[in-house]
């Protein structure tokens, strides 16, 4: 069985929940490396491009979040049916990296410029991206997933961005009643054998 090792901020969801999210799917133990914003500095030049998260893989360290999905989903069976599903997973997978930058920039905004930039995430960012989700499910997905019949890592990328975006209050729980498309995704995603323990206790 391969040895996994999860390095990310200490007490910290963001990016890193998306990799736990995926490895708790495919029912992968993994050990957490937290690391403290203090010791940072001294540990940025040992790794490959000076971000985090980063996945160690039997000893061997891989970076950027979507390749560390793409490469999980890739060996345990979520990254779809076909090369143009996984192509599908792929763009879905990036899609929502891009709105982790922006979500972060609300993160670490002074905390008298919290309230305007979380109202800019969710009207410039947050808010047209359940639009494009919305569409984007009832042109690729069935059966309440994103991309074909079954779960991938594009459904537990959704969800990420969803649940991380309640828990930073930079929205409502009623948030996605007006997206059927997307709650089902997110339902299914809850309610997924191996997730659902996960999402309740987490």
């Amino acid at each position: 069985m391969p040895n996994y090792k999860l390095m990310y901020w200490e007490g910290a969801r963001g990016r890193g929940e998306y990799v736990r999210l995926l490895l708790t799917a495919i029912g992968q133990k993994w050990e957490e490396v937290p690391v403290a914003f203090q010791d940072w500095p001294s540990l940025k030049s040992n790794t490959p491009f000076g971000q985090l998260p980063i996945l160690e893989v039997d000893g061997q360290k891989l970076a950027q979040t979507s390749a560390i999905v793409n490469f999980l989903a890739r060996r345990y069976g979520l990254a779809g049916e076909n090369e143009w599903e996984q192509a599908l997973v792929e763009s879905v997978v990036a899609a929502t990296s891009d709105i982790f930058t922006a979500m972060g920039k609300v993160v670490m905004s002074p905390e008298g410029q919290k309230a305007t930039e979380g109202q800019k995430y969710q009207q410039e960012i947050f808010n047209p991206a359940l639009k494009y989700w919305e569409k984007f499910i009832s042109e690729h997905g069935t059966n309440g997933y994103t991309v074909g019949n079954k779960i991938t890592a594009a459904d537990i990328a959704i969800y990420n961005v969803l649940d991380s975006t309640l828990l930073l209050n930079l929205t409502t729980k009623d948030f996605i009643d007006g997206f059927p498309k997307v709650k089902e995704v997110v339902n299914k995603v809850r309610s997924h054998d191996k997730l659902s323990g996960y999402a309740k206790k987490h």
